[in-house]
């Protein structure tokens, strides 16, 4: 074999492997549900990395008003996190994504959802008297995007915040 023939043959062989460790291998199962609420596993598996181990987390502040987060960790490292707020009358999918410090949102359905390149947010009425609170809003943020994930992210997020809204307490 020539030497050229032979750096040739070594340069395939590098580039094949490399391949294969920087694709989507994700050893771990996507869940159905996520901290409760469900997801669309294919919608949820857009957002998140390769990986081995993935693992949900949920929290909440058990203040009033309660404030939910969850957490989605893929080999030790957070990568999608989510949080639910009740909210006085008035708030918006705007004042959530200013509150979440999201920079170059931009309105989506009709301005139910502010979406930007690795979050999103919407806000639903939903009266709680005892959250002393008429809305609950939903925002998530992808922690290390995989390229340019701003169309998953606005795919996500519309399912996401109906099948949230069935998991709180709202009064007629």
């Amino acid at each position: 074999m020539r030497r050229t023939d032979l750096m040739s043959a070594l340069v395939l062989v590098s580039l094949l492997a490399l391949s294969g460790c920087s694709g989507e291998d994700k050893s771990y199962s996507t869940p159905s549900s996520i901290c409760g609420v469900s997801v669309d596993k294919d919608a949820l598996k857009g957002l998140l990395p390769a990986g081995n181990k993935l693992t949900v987390k949920a929290s909440a502040n058990h203040e009033k008003p309660e404030t939910r987060f969850c957490n989605v960790i893929v080999d030790g490292d957070i990568e999608l996190s989510s949080e639910g707020a009740w909210r006085k009358a008035g708030y918006t999918a705007k004042d959530a994504a200013e509150d979440a410090l999201a920079f170059n949102y931009r309105a989506t359905g009709g301005g139910r959802y502010a979406v930007w390149d690795d979050g999103a947010a919407t806000v639903f009425d939903c009266r709680n008297s005892a959250q002393d609170a008429a809305r609950f809003s939903v925002e998530f943020h992808v922690v290390h995007p995989q390229g340019k994930i701003e169309g998953k992210v606005e795919r996500f997020i519309g399912d996401y915040a109906e099948a949230y809204r069935k998991t709180v307490s709202c009064e007629e």
